[in-house]
């Protein structure tokens, strides 16, 4: 049984573009609260958004991997560099240009984690502040372009 909020039996909706965005609002009776109705509600997205969110989704999972590989990339390079001159010289000690390395690479790349993090989440709410930004300078100025009537 779905009982509409609004008395008319129509959708509820909100915003400046209702027509756009439509929340629909429907009373549902659930057993565990004893056949009291719940209020429920289901958000729309258009398909836009639905790509946004895709490629939100695909750019946290790549960009934390290239962000994790330039993190330790850029890290890594001194331990590297610092082996690779320990190794080159004539009389060198294997095991103490190793334990060198592996002491000055755990220094080095301690963080990357933090660093593939920012790389891979803070760019996604910047991209949708942006896009939402033109979206609406757009709008606006289709909206002052307009014959009034």
């Amino acid at each position: 049984m779905n009982l509409s909020i609004d008395p008319r039996g129509r959708e509820a909706t909100t915003g400046p573009n209702a027509d756009k965005e439509t929340f629909t609002w429907r009373w549902v009776p659930l057993d565990k609260n004893f056949g009291e109705p719940q209020l429920q509600y289901r958000f729309r997205l258009n398909g836009w958004q639905r790509i946004g969110i895709v490629l939100s989704v695909v750019w946290a999972a790549l960009g934390g991997l290239w962000g994790n590989h330039i993190a330790i990339q850029q890290n890594g390079a001194v331990p590297i560099a610092h082996y690779k001159w320990c190794i080159s010289h004539p009389n060198y000690d294997d095991d103490e240009c190793s334990a060198a390395f592996d002491e000055e690479y755990a220094v080095g790349v301690r963080g990357h984690w933090a660093s593939a993090t920012m790389v891979a989440l803070i760019p996604i709410p910047v991209a949708w502040l942006l896009v939402y930004i033109v979206v609406w300078a757009v709008r606006w100025m289709r909206r002052g372009l307009q014959p009034s009537t």
